[in-house]
Order: C-alpha cells, then sequence, then structure tokens
C-alpha cells in the first residue's frame, strides 16, 4: 500500500512464506482469511507490476527484525520513517554478504 500511494509502479515484493505465495501466484481464495486474500488481489489488479519472489527468513534478517518490532496487538499499520541502529546494522551485513548497494 505505501508503495502505491508514494507513486511506486514497479515493485518486487519478497515473502518468506512459501505457502503465501503460491496462495497469491495461483490467485486461490484462502478460506481462512478471504478477506485478506480479495484485498490482496483488488490490490494487484491497479495498474502496476508487482513480481514476488521467496526469500527465506534466514537470509533475509532485516525483514525478520522489522516483524518481530511490529506491534501486532491492533489494526494500525506501523510505518518506520528513520531505521533503527539495529535495523542499519543488519543492512550493512546484508549489503557486504550480497555485493548489492543500498538505495539512498
Amino acid at each position: 500500500m505505501q508503495a502505491w500511494n508514494q507513486g511506486e509502479r514497479r515493485v518486487i515484493l519478497e515473502m518468506d512464506s512459501v505457502e503465501a505465495l503460491q496462495i497469491i501466484q495461483r490467485k486461490k481464495h484462502c478460506s481462512v482469511s478471504f478477506s485478506l486474500t480479495d484485498r490482496i488481489f483488488a490490490f494487484l489488479n491497479r495498474d502496476w507490476n508487482v513480481q514476488f519472489r521467496h526469500t527465506p527468513r534466514a537470509t533475509n534478517k532485516v525483514a525478520d527484525k522489522l516483524t518481530k518490532m511490529a506491534d501486532f496487538g491492533g489494526t494500525s499499520i506501523r510505518m518506520y520513517f528513520d531505521p533503527s541502529v539495529l535495523v542499519l546494522s543488519l543492512l550493512q551485513e546484508e549489503e557486504n554478504a550480497t555485493g548489492l548497494m543500498t538505495r539512498d
């Protein structure tokens, strides 16, 4: 949602759940989270290019840390505009391990 609101129209979405990735790629509704999958498919039908990739949690420490930092007690969205020191150090580790440069 944030990417759309910021005008991004080419997005790569990485996730660590193979099952969730398969549900989205097959456009198959999941009975447990029917309203969630409906919202995902409606969002994907917008005029943009979204690619999905499976990324094991063990190789994506930043996403794992952000997930653990999130407050799951409510329904609101938590956005971070300035990464914590821990997240910055994890980004540096990932950059060093992959040889990729992070975006300024």
